[in-house]
């Protein structure tokens, strides 16, 4: 099914993906810096929406971005439940941001859903 753009998805207790360069899992739960460290780099997120979650727009050509059999894979993550209404409203989901902008770091995000495209 190479290329049928469907979309697979996982938001329950899972392992799901190992990238091709890197051996470490991606697991929920995990937070928005060991993602960065999977990925060997910041990467690209959209703003947080009404429910709190921001999703990976580019993995800026990281570690995570390449899966065997030319899967894409994506990711949701949920700003912490301590996090400030206000913090979060000021990081608008019509815009793109680094993983590495303290704004969303303040958020302590941590992955809650893990999709894969093929």
């Amino acid at each position: 099914m190479q290329g049928s753009g469907q979309v697979g998805r996982c938001s329950a207790q899972a392992e799901i993906w190992k990238s091709v360069s890197e051996p470490q899992t991606t697991r929920l739960g995990q937070t928005l810096e060991q993602v960065e460290k999977l990925n060997h780099k910041p990467f690209k997120l959209k703003g947080f929406d009404k429910d709190r979650i921001a999703t990976v727009s580019d993995w800026d050509g990281g570690a995570l971005a390449t899966l065997a059999g030319d899967c894409k894979p994506g990711l949701s993550l949920r700003a912490d439940a301590k996090a400030a209404a206000e913090k979060i409203g000021a990081i608008s989901a019509d815009k793109e941001y680094s993983s590495s902008d303290p704004a969303i770091r303040a958020t302590k995000p941590t992955i809650s859903e893990i999709l894969i495209g093929y």
